[in-house]
């Protein structure tokens, strides 16, 4: 992404009026909290819905760290006429604090003067992000807040640690005209962390990634074992493929015919795989990096393996079900919102070696039913996945908005489609 190197903002148009007709046109801001890599399945909801917003007439902008190379789905929205906010993250030094002061986007946000801004949280940890918070506030429009994850591990979190923190973060929630998460159980732990109710919070389903809702016929047996895949980014920290490698080299699953496959990327697949060297199972143990066709997944797979630390609701979780597939998940997030053990998968309650052991063991003893079970969880996914989140999420926005916007013209009947 370049830098314009001017003393003086860019010139921001003036919010259109528009003539007598239908709908509202908004100008709508999102805001992704994303930091640590440039894109995730945190990223798809609110981009999918930024790209409703423009095909229905709305005006969009985006405001998102400014990377080395702006992600495809951000250049995609910038191509298609969205306006593109950088945001400098932890600059040092003087060269830093004048690139910050250039870039900076709360002044050039205000500038744009939206309707209705939507913050899009990988963690609910980003709640405690003052700068964030002082982002969002800085146009003096509503705001909306999206949440992806909360970490729900016990222990001493920064919000039971800090009163300052708590406190900042339930006033940033508070101050919002809504707050979704993509899991009820993420929401209740919310309140929990911090300490106060959150009257204005909901359930806002993630998308899936499929190019078909049919299911996917049932892999045929080659004669060496279920065939496992694990679909989550390699970062043991929240996804706990560690945890899994031991369980499936300890003595529940040592001598058994199995393989697993891993379907992303991460900064821990170095230490992964020489676990799986350390620990025995390599030859049995694939990397296959990032997929795009998920469908092509369980074409050649079993059972949907995520053995998270910390989580939302995974869009790999809905896409397997919705593929026929059964999955073992530990009991984190919104896993137990979908699966059900024994209904149509397999619950480890805690992301450790010994619980996973345990849970895998109930597994192979119940392989033969696999494919039943595959069955079940797709009916069950069917009745709970939203199959248009992008405009759950956008009527969300348009009804928190700020009143005075203009209304998108209505075509005449010559150039209606």
């Amino acid at each position: 992404m370049s830098v314009t190197r001017t003393s003086r903002p860019p010139e921001i148009p003036a919010k259109p009026t528009a003539p007598d007709g239908g709908g509202r046109r908004l100008r709508i801001a999102f805001i992704t909290a994303q930091l640590g890599v440039p894109w995730g399945g945190s990223e798809v909801l609110w981009s999918r819905a930024a790209t409703l917003a423009m095909r229905e007439g709305h005006e969009v902008a985006v405001v998102s760290r400014r990377w080395p190379e702006t992600p495809a789905p951000i250049a995609a929205l910038r191509d298609a006429g969205a306006r593109l906010f950088p945001r400098v993250v932890d600059p040092r030094g003087r060269l830093g604090r004048n690139v910050e002061r250039r870039l900076y986007p709360a002044p050039a946000l205000a500038r744009w003067r939206p309707d209705v801004v939507c913050v899009s949280l990988s963690t609910f940890y980003d709640a405690m992000d003052v700068p964030l918070a002082r982002l969002a506030r800085a146009a003096g429009a509503p705001y909306v807040l999206v949440c992806q994850q909360l970490d729900d591990r016990r222990g001493s979190p920064p919000m039971a640690a800090s009163s300052w923190l708590r406190s900042a973060a339930a006033d940033f929630c508070r101050g919002a005209a809504r707050v979704a998460f993509v899991a009820e159980e993420n929401r209740r732990s919310a309140e929990r962390q911090v300490a106060a109710r959150l009257p204005n919070s909901c359930v806002v389903r993630n998308p899936v990634q499929l190019s078909s809702l049919d299911p996917v016929p049932w892999p045929a047996d080659d004669g060496e074992g279920p065939r496992l895949a694990c679909v989550a980014r390699l970062q043991i920290g929240d996804k706990g493929q560690d945890a899994l490698f031991e369980a499936l080299a300890g003595p529940a699953m040592r001598g058994r015919p199995w393989r697993l496959r891993l379907f992303g990327e991460g900064r821990d697949r170095t230490y992964l795989e020489e676990l799986a060297t350390h620990l025995g199972i390599a030859d049995r143990v694939e990397f296959r990096g990032h997929v795009g066709d998920v469908r092509s997944i369980w074409r050649d797979h079993h059972l949907l393996v995520l053995p998270s630390q910390v989580e939302g609701t995974p869009l790999a979780l809905v896409e397997a079900m919705l593929c026929g597939r059964p999955a073992l998940v530990t009991d984190v997030g919104g896993h137990r919102e979908w699966v059900d053990e024994p209904g149509n998968g397999f619950v480890s309650p805690a992301a450790s070696g010994r619980e996973l052991s345990a849970a895998l063991w109930r597994a192979w003893e119940a392989r033969e039913s696999w494919e039943e079970l595959g069955r079940r969880a797709r009916l069950d996914a069917l009745e709970r996945f939203d199959p248009a989140p992008d405009r759950t999420l956008l009527r969300l926005l348009t009804g928190s908005a700020a009143p005075a916007a203009a209304p998108i013209p209505t075509p005449s009947p010559s150039e209606a489609p």
